[in-house]
């Protein structure tokens, strides 16, 4: 509870009154100051009571205009309050923005004088900047009369509706040798973006700027963004990996999980076949075949971000090349017969590969990606990921879908785009390597 004008002037004119008695000793002004004490408090009873009528009559109605949309897009809300408003009291309905929300267009508050029960309605549009299942903080309630104001907010999981799933945006492109592959151009959009132009639109809030064509644009005084053909032909399998995803790369992985939304909202719109795989690191989390549904896609993307990080396998070497390793050696023995000092160091690696390469088994996740890809007619595997730390489980997505004739693009962020790192895909056998800007 705070002081209004008129109450601040009263406590000062009470406080000179005590004063004044004090020093004087004056009866008459002693009876003033008692007076105006008691009206003083007498007021703050009264205020108290008809706040207590106002908080416990709150009831609210919000709606938003859509309830998915991209990063940054505005979005139209509107906020039906009610309550109960005692005689002489003034209330004010605050709609409490995301912390990351932005005040467009509108106002997000009303307020109101006249005595009764009373509704509150206000529209406005916000911007809202982070990503994930967004949710208002609440409202905030302000009542007042002549001489307090007190401010109550109510933060509720009832006054927090609705959520707003905001995607993040990423572009994705098709890589440089799509048509190597028996892709073909169509005149509509597919999750492999060709290279033709098949038409123009409105720009939306949310587009890719890249995709603005300035000629249009200044042709006829408003933003025009390009359709692109689609390259088809061939199903695809989307692996997101989440590892490395919190802490300074928050951002990039925005732009990651984005990009890999697109690519799935692309697929599902032109119902291709198309499936998706969440890992993280060597742990197969989450294995959607002939996925339609984006709802799921978000659903499994939002609930999985934090999963723990369980197996790791620094180094991890399969049996495969460990066989090629070891046959490799005998080859080099064989042509080494006149340099002793070479055939002792060849004899005794080739002894050391004799040792444990007939004991090697497979990891779970080995066992689990060569399944899930023997049931997959794919063509193509594009790996989302942030290539942080342990990457045994990139090189083993790799290795599997060479031995099966499958093409491999890596989706790398732009910020951790590097030459170490190309050339590190490149050794693991990637195909193709394109940057998300």
């Amino acid at each position: 509870m705070q002081l209004t004008r008129c109450g601040t002037a009263l406590v000062v004119l009470i406080t000179g009154t005590g004063v004044f008695s004090w020093l004087f000793e004056n009866i008459f002004s002693f009876f003033i100051f008692f007076s105006l004490a008691g009206l003083l408090f007498l007021r703050a009873f009264v205020f108290s009571r008809r706040a207590s009528i106002v908080i416990h009559s709150i009831s609210l109605e919000r709606n938003a205009q859509k309830t998915v949309i991209r990063r940054g897009s505005n979005v139209r809300m509107r906020t039906s309050a009610e309550c109960r408003i005692p005689p002489g009291t003034t209330v004010l309905i605050r709609d409490l923005l995301p912390g990351s929300a932005k005040l467009v267009s509108g106002r997000d508050s009303a307020s109101s004088n006249q005595q009764g029960l009373q509704g509150f309605d206000f529209q406005y549009m916000v911007a809202l900047l982070s990503t994930g299942h967004i949710g208002f903080r609440g409202i905030e309630a302000e009542i007042r009369d002549q001489f307090f104001v007190s401010r109550f907010q109510f933060q509720n999981s009832r006054f927090k509706k609705p959520y707003i799933w905001v995607e993040p945006v990423g572009l994705f492109r098709k890589d440089q040798t799509g048509g190597a592959m028996g892709d073909w151009e169509e005149e509509r959009r597919s999750p492999l973006r060709g290279s033709g132009v098949i038409a123009f639109r409105d720009y939306l809030p949310g587009d890719d700027p890249r995709s603005i064509d300035w000629k249009m644009t200044a042709k006829h005084g408003k933003m025009f963004v390009r359709e692109y053909a689609g390259l088809v032909g061939v199903p695809s399998l989307f692996v997101l990996d989440f590892s490395g995803n919190a802490g300074d790369l928050t951002d990039s992985w925005d732009r990651l999980s984005g990009s890999f939304l697109q690519a799935f909202r692309d697929a599902a719109r032109e119902r291709k076949k198309c499936s998706l795989v969440l890992v993280s690191g060597m742990n197969l989390i989450r294995y959607l075949p002939d996925e339609t549904s984006l709802s799921r896609v978000r659903t499994a993307i939002a609930s999985n971000r934090s999963y723990p990080r369980l197996v790791h396998a620094y180094r991890n070497l399969d049996a495969g090349p460990a066989r090629y390793l070891k046959k490799r050696v005998e080859n080099e023995l064989e042509g080494s017969a006149g340099d002793t000092g070479k055939s002792r160091y060849l004899q005794n690696l080739g002894g050391i590969y004799d040792s444990f390469v007939p004991g090697m088994h497979p990891s779970v996740f080995d066992l689990q990606v060569a399944r899930m890809l023997s049931k997959e007619e794919t063509g193509r595997v594009y790996i989302f990921s942030l290539f942080q730390g342990d990457q045994s489980h990139i090189r083993t997505l790799i290795h599997q879908s060479r031995m099966r004739g499958i093409r491999v693009s890596c989706e790398v962020p732009k910020v951790v785009a590097g030459g170490e790192l190309v050339r590190k895909l490149e050794r693991f056998g990637a195909h193709d390597i394109q940057v998300v800007q």
